[in-house]
């Protein structure tokens, strides 16, 4: 047929679509759908469908749909609206329909679909704002409308198929800001590692890619981290691979989809994963955006788990994936481009460089550190994909021997004082720092430890100078054990020497020192906000506010080093008792040139100094904090000290930041101490902002307290119930021990008491079935109707079904259940043939006759007529 006989076709049933649709009978609009579905796989005929207003009309009559869909029954006019969202959806896959149909304003009907109870009219609308969210524009429109919270309730609630379309739109939509903000509003990150449990790999992908997309919002990435998030993706990639194939020729997998629907059911659940892990690690990816999580990622064996998929671990050759089918070949390339990636940017993160050490052979690791960092461009990591996958065998088995060392699994490294020693978390100049777990049983799981040699120089070189450098160590640290206790200053558990070296135990903070922190945002080019500043400033301040007005204690050595950031940027003051002694000596000035960056004038010329000195430093802190850079800067040690004694820096612009921000750092950095403010001084140039923090503090405060009353008084209920509870009387002759520990002791009551404090309130979980049971059965005997109800004579076939003979009670005990929860699965209600002739005057029928439903159809069939009948007002 050509094109002008389709065309004369075309024009009566489009006129008919437009004109008169919803006069026409049932088979006509059914004959009116299936014409205009098969016209509309033309290009040319959806140009003429939207240019004759057929959006508009399409648009109007899925409103139409919608609203009287609790009248829409029969399985005629169920197919009307499916038939309508497959003209919706042949348009929606061109790029110039999809504009017409957002103009339309289609998608917000689309979008109320989502709650209709057929499942299928809810699949249907999925496919249909699936191919509209293809499209780059009309996205960003679906993106300001999207249900989101619906989307996520069909994720985690409805069936396998329904939770992939849901999951897929979401995928599409996760780049939008708009989106992105509704997924934290509602929640929605729990719900979406929830779907990492069992094997539904394709599902899994586009939760995955969803994640990779929103956790490029900071505070998403805290949500991923927050609700558990590492462990499970990082289980994902500890999924073993099958290591042998079925050998077939296959078809390339499609660009669109991450699976090739030709594979066999084995090559196709591989290619499945290998997709997965692949996401997985474009989500890890951007988690290392966040230095916390990327420090943890590394401490939670991130770098041995991606290394795994970019080498094997065995000390053979790469295997070769010529006679494996296109699409395994091409996920396998894809895992291991994106493996190479995360761990790139892992490496990027100056802390995290100690796992990468002698892990490449010199010429790879060169290819590696090239690319630079935070580069998410692909084609920067091929050079270094081609050459380890041309690695000879005595090059692979050495990077197998350095993976195998990354595995955390093995033993402790060494004990040492009752603590083994599990990981070394840094080193310095002045010693390494470890973290330990007790061997005996304590208040912590795990605690950090500070190594320092007894024989290194600031100790001092005599044996009676190095003896009394430790006992004075000693003794500060425990003062400071006994005595210090703030939120912002590290808590000291013990100090002990062990093999010619000294141990100092502390809390261990899973945090970054502010100088990790600064190193990171100079390789990410991004500066502190001025709110996160004020809101580590104002911890600085009160933690020397505590040491210097209330315990009279000088820290003397207050760096970014010596200041730890923890989750939601908690700040931890470390590295009491050691900073005194490094300038104590004058051979010792030349090593702490790190330190001398923060040193105030008089310690600088061995003048004496107090409590200002910490002042000094903290103008310092904050500077850096706001420039990213020390106010005082030299590779020359005297040019460095001339700068500091005449205090030359370049001030800070008020154009930049605050005044007061401004002023608090200018005053830090007087050179005369007897000018130079003390705390509160400080304090009080900051009070706004204290006063800020204070309220903030105030309403947390009113909130735990307003949750320990609720509690309180659900105790209280709780002890009041069990007060009017009969007591358990025991048998005449029976006695209880008053005491385990004396036999004789006679019982002084025969009744058991028990504490309130043990006790919880249940509910009986057989009750809600007799329930529901009771409904039934309460239609199941109402009177017959006037007229004839398809609604009644359905629940009629499904009470028959649960009482049959041939079912037992677990069968009758799981039906129930999958009623009250509305269950999405479908069910098949049968009936035998005298009921033929009834039922067909609802809808004409097959010889074996089966009517399919929902649950959650059934049930609010049921509550429709519970209240028809005011069943609830008896």
């Amino acid at each position: 047929m050509n094109m002008n006989s389709k065309h004369k076709i075309l024009m009566p049933v489009l006129r008919r679509f437009i004109d008169k649709f919803l006069e026409e009978s049932l088979e006509t609009r059914i004959s009116v759908i299936l014409t205009l579905s098969n016209f509309l796989r033309e290009t040319k005929f959806q140009k003429i469908f939207v240019e004759s207003e057929g959006v508009l009309k399409l648009t109007e009559f899925l409103d139409w749909g919608i609203d009287s869909y609790p009248l829409l029954v029969e399985n005629q006019n169920r197919q009307i609206i499916s038939g309508l969202l497959t003209l919706c959806q042949r348009l929606a896959v061109n790029e110039s329909c999809r504009s017409a149909l957002t103009a339309a304003k289609s998608h917000e009907k689309l979008f109320k679909m989502l709650y209709v109870p057929d499942v299928n009219i809810l699949k249907g609308a999925l496919y249909c704002l699936i191919s509209l969210a293809e499209g780059t524009a009309s996205k960003l429109v679906l993106a300001e409308s999207c249900h989101v919270n619906q989307v996520l309730h069909i994720i985690e609630h409805y069936d396998p198929l329904s939770r992939k379309l849901a999951a897929s739109f979401l995928r599409l939509l996760s780049c939008c800001q708009s989106v992105r903000d509704l997924v934290l509003l509602f929640s929605g990150i729990p719900v979406l590692l929830s779907q990492f449990e069992g094997e539904n790999y394709r599902l899994q992908w586009h939760i995955a890619w969803s994640l990779a997309q929103l956790a490029m919002e900071p505070k998403l990435r805290t949500q991923i981290y927050r609700k558990g998030g590492l462990p499970i993706l990082l289980g994902v990639l500890r999924i073993k691979i099958p290591e042998k194939l079925k050998k077939e020729a296959m078809t390339p997998v499609s660009k669109n989809e991450h699976i090739c629907s030709t594979l066999n059911s084995s090559e196709e659940q591989l290619a499945s994963l290998l997709a997965l892990k692949a996401a997985i690690c474009a989500t890890l990816t951007e988690l290392t955006y966040d230095d916390q999580l990327s420090c943890k990622l590394a401490q939670e064996e991130a770098v041995y788990l991606l290394i795994q998929h970019v080498v094997p671990s065995s000390g053979d050759k790469l295997p070769s994936l010529i006679d494996e089918p296109q699409a395994v070949q091409e996920a396998f390339s894809n895992l291991q481009l994106l493996a190479l990636r995360a761990m790139r940017f892992l490496f990027s993160f100056e802390r995290n460089r100690r796992w990468f050490h002698r892990l490449f052979p010199p010429a790879i690791f060169e290819s590696f550190i090239s690319v630079n960092h935070y580069k998410r461009d692909m084609s920067l990591y091929h050079p270094c994909i081609h050459r380890l996958n041309s690695m000879t065998a005595e090059e692979l088995r050495t990077v197998s021997l350095a993976v195998d060392n990354l595995n955390k699994q093995r033993c402790p490294l060494f004990k040492v004082g009752g603590y083994l020693v599990l990981d070394l978390l840094g080193s310095g100049a002045f010693g390494s720092v470890f973290k330990v777990q007790p061997s005996e049983e304590s208040t912590a799981s795990y605690l950090a430890v500070k190594e320092v040699s007894l024989h290194h120089p600031w100790l001092g070189r005599a044996l009676t100078e190095n003896s009394a450098s430790v006992g004075e160590i000693v003794s500060e640290v425990n003062i400071a054990r006994e005595q210090l206790r703030h939120s912002n200053i590290v808590q000291y558990w013990k100090v002990f020497t062990e093999n010619e070296k000294l141990y100092i135990v502390m809390d261990l903070i899973e945090g970054l020192s502010l100088n990790e922190v600064v190193n990171s945002m100079k390789e990410k080019e991004e500066m502190f906000l001025e709110e996160k500043i004020w809101k580590l400033l104002i911890q600085l301040i009160q933690g020397l506010h505590y040491l210097h007005v209330d315990k009279h204690v000088i820290h003397r050595d207050l760096t970014p080093n010596n200041i730890l950031l923890g989750d939601r940027d908690r700040l931890t003051i470390t590295d009491f008792g050691l900073a005194r002694r490094k300038f104590s000596r004058e051979s010792n000035v030349t090593s702490v040139v790190g330190t001398m960056l923060y040193c105030c004038p008089e310690i600088v010329q061995h003048k004496p100094y107090g409590e200002r000195a910490d002042i000094w430093s903290l103008g310092c802190v904050t500077y850096l904090m706001c420039t990213l850079h020390p106010p005082f800067w030299s590779q020359n040690l005297l040019a460095l000290a001339s700068k500091i004694v005449k205090g030359q820096y370049n001030p800070i612009s008020s154009s930049q930041f605050c005044d007061k921000l401004v002023n608090i750092i200018e005053s830090c950095l007087i050179v005369d101490s007897a000018r130079r403010p003390d705390i509160s001084t400080v304090a009080s140039l900051a009070a706004s902002q204290l006063v800020a923090t204070i309220d903030t503090l105030s309403t947390e405060q009113r909130i735990l307290e307003r949750k320990l009353q609720l509690e309180k008084e659900k105790r209280k209920s709780l002890k009041y119930k069990v007060k009017k509870q009969i007591p358990l009387d025991f048998p005449q002759g029976h006695t209880i021990d008053s005491s385990p520990w004396n036999k004789h002791t006679k019982a002084s009551s025969s009744s058991l008491s028990l504490s309130p404090r043990k006790l919880q309130e249940t509910k009986d979980p057989v009750l809600p079935l007799f329930q529901q049971l009771h409904k039934l059965l309460y239609i199941s005997q109402l009177p017959p109707p006037e007229t004839l109800c398809h609604h009644r004579w359905m629940l009629q076939i499904y009470t028959r079904m649960l009482f049959a003979n041939n079912v037992g009670t677990l069968y009758l005990k799981t039906e129930v259940s999958k009623l009250m929860h509305l269950s999405k699965e479908n069910i098949h209600l049968k009936t035998c043939p005298k009921y033929k002739e009834q039922i067909e005057l609802f809808s004409p029928l097959e010889d074996d006759l089966v009517i399919t439903t929902t649950y959650e159809e059934l049930h609010h069939m049921i509550e429709a007529l519970l209240l028809e009948t005011e069943y609830y007002q008896c």
